[in-house]
């Protein structure tokens, strides 16, 4: 079977008409009105950011590495412009302009918490950051891992950043259909509330906040997801950038957006962010 067809056919049960982002998918500029609004209570940290907050507040420069891995490097998405840190250069500019904020991506696709731990000191810990965003866990899933492996790897990453003095959010699961199909996915979700909670380190809940996507918008989600049927496009990695800028600032994440369309579907704004 071609990988089209399988995709095709994997996407099957979410798809049945295009509708609330019709729209995105049209070669004509438009606006999708609130695509990208959330309950407050799922897009707020489970955790403070009292160092990252106050730089932000104070106009003092922060620094953020994005750790993980294909959602980071921005798999999926049309340009390196349109993936999540990115995008969430731009928006975290947008909502504390005096603020000199640096992002350096340090996604690889196809990792997981056990790569991400062998080039820690190097491509994180060296470059000195004020706040680190550890996307993991859907490899790991994907390929049967145990899961006190997982957590052992996962506390020494942190243990590792904590004496670096570096504030660490968890980023958990994307809610799509290759992660859905895995009955472990629960467990991993399990798994980062754990971790979080004992390290009191706030755990971002990528998987709760696009699962509310998909049900406010049923069918139209299919639009938010890329062919492959796991990782994000141009617009679901703006909208996650959105949620989690309003959640690293502190600011509620329920109020209406508007995300603007430019020619071939593609988000219409500038981004900001360094790409290693």
């Amino acid at each position: 079977m071609s990988g089209w067809l399988r995709a095709a056919r994997m996407l099957a049960p979410w798809v049945v008409a295009m509708s609330s982002v019709a729209v995105a998918a049209s070669d004509e500029p438009g606006v999708v009105d609130d695509v990208c609004a959330a309950p407050a209570a799922l897009g707020r940290l489970t955790d403070a950011l009292p160092n990252a907050r106050a730089a932000l507040t104070a106009g003092r420069p922060l620094r953020i590495v994005t750790l993980g891995s294909s959602s980071t490097a921005g798999a999926g998405a049309s340009a390196t412009r349109y993936n999540y840190p990115s995008r969430l250069a731009v928006e975290l500019a947008q909502r504390r302009p005096a603020a000199t904020v640096e992002i350096i991506n340090r996604g690889i696709n196809g990792e997981d918490a056990w790569e991400n731990l062998k080039r820690l000191q190097e491509d994180v810990i060296d470059a000195r950051p004020d706040l680190v965003i550890w996307q993991m866990g859907t490899n790991a899933i994907l390929h049967d891992i145990d899961y006190e492996d997982f957590d052992r790897v996962v506390q020494q990453g942190l243990d590792r950043m904590r004496a670096a003095n570096i504030e660490v959010v968890l980023m958990d699961l994307q809610y799509a259909p290759r992660v859905t199909e895995v009955p472990d996915h629960t467990r991993m979700l399990q798994h980062f509330d754990s971790l979080g909670s004992r390290n009191h380190v706030p755990v971002f809940h990528r998987f709760a906040v696009m699962k509310f996507w998909a049900d406010a918008m049923r069918t139209s989600y299919v639009g938010m997801l890329s062919s492959d049927g796991l990782h994000l496009n141009d617009r679901s990695y703006g909208c996650l950038a959105e949620r989690l800028a309003d959640a690293i600032v502190g600011d509620e994440v329920g109020a209406p957006t508007r995300l603007v369309i430019g020619p071939g579907g593609k988000p219409d704004h500038p981004t900001h962010a360094m790409q290693h």
